[in-house]
């Protein structure tokens, strides 16, 4: 079973898929992007060198068919389809769905929408979309809570050592897309010089403030998105990039197991928040 679904600005949308009267027919562009590949030649030596392989935006090609009962009802159709795919509302989002899993990618229409077949009342329409980002993502972004944890008390092994009360925020993440991806922190609470740490790497990302009781700490490490602002009760948002340390690192998620942590320069508490928001990213679906 294959679904495709197209979403506008608006929130109009289309889904083409099994039942009448919009049958998806055909699609493409599924797989891995066309890679460009980038290569130098060293004078005097025989072929190149590689550097590295950058994907080409996704191209989706869709194929589907409208059946109706009557003529006027696909013209209806076709001017319904024409409404929600008009060019001049912006990025679409595009939503596919096959019987292991569902995703989305944001595009826009490429070229005409072909409406030239038909057949009595059967019409045959032809899209193409062109995705800037290669990847397909997750249906919807996922979120994990890091977890406030509390070892209470003393404990006496059989070796006599001792380990005391310890307070801390700590959650794995798993990456299971394809290659390694930015996230955004929210953190609620108060805190002197909160700090977030990728404990699989070494990386952190260090804010040098006190925040307050109501104010919310959003850090953005997406690629070509890095931003980091304090978002106030009243909702006014304040950039503070240059409140992180100098040694901060916009971290990405690797692929697999991610453990991340916070600290603080004060007692941690149980009335902190801290959100990681972030979607895999796939090649190929």
């Amino acid at each position: 079973m294959q679904n495709f679904k197209i979403v506008n600005s608006r929130g109009d949308n289309i889904e083409f898929g099994m039942y009448s009267p919009y049958l998806l027919s055909h699609i493409e562009g599924l797989g891995i992007p066309t890679p460009d590949i980038y290569s130098s030649q060293s004078p005097a030596l025989d072929g190149s060198q590689r550097h590295d392989d950058l994907l080409s935006d996704r191209i989706i090609s869709v194929r589907a068919t409208i059946k109706c009962e009557s003529r006027e009802e696909l013209y209806y159709e076709k001017k319904r389809i024409s409404k929600i795919l008009n060019p001049k509302l912006g990025s679409l989002k595009l939503i596919y769905r096959n019987d292991y899993k569902t995703y989305r990618e944001y595009g826009y229409i490429d070229g005409e929408i072909d409406f030239k077949e038909r057949i009595n009342n059967i019409g045959i329409v032809n899209m193409t979309f062109i995705c800037p980002n290669p990847f397909w993502l997750d249906e919807i972004d996922l979120v994990s809570q890091l977890k406030y944890t509390r070892n209470n008390g003393f404990r006496f092994p059989a070796v006599f050592s001792t380990r005391f009360a310890a307070m801390s925020y700590r959650k794995k993440i798993l990456n299971n897309g394809d290659i390694d991806i930015g996230c955004i922190i929210e953190y609620s609470g108060a805190a002197i010089n909160p700090k977030i740490i990728n404990e699989t790497t070494g990386e952190f990302i260090k804010v040098n403030r006190t925040l307050v009781s109501g104010q919310k700490l959003v850090i953005n490490t997406i690629e070509g998105e890095e931003t980091v602002d304090i978002i106030a009760a009243d909702g006014t948002k304040t950039n503070v990039f240059n409140w992180i340390t100098n040694d901060s690192t916009f971290f990405k998620l690797k692929m697999g197991e991610n453990i991340l942590a916070y600290s603080s320069e004060n007692e941690t508490n149980a009335d902190v928040i801290i959100d990681v928001i972030y979607s895999n990213k796939y090649v190929g679906v």
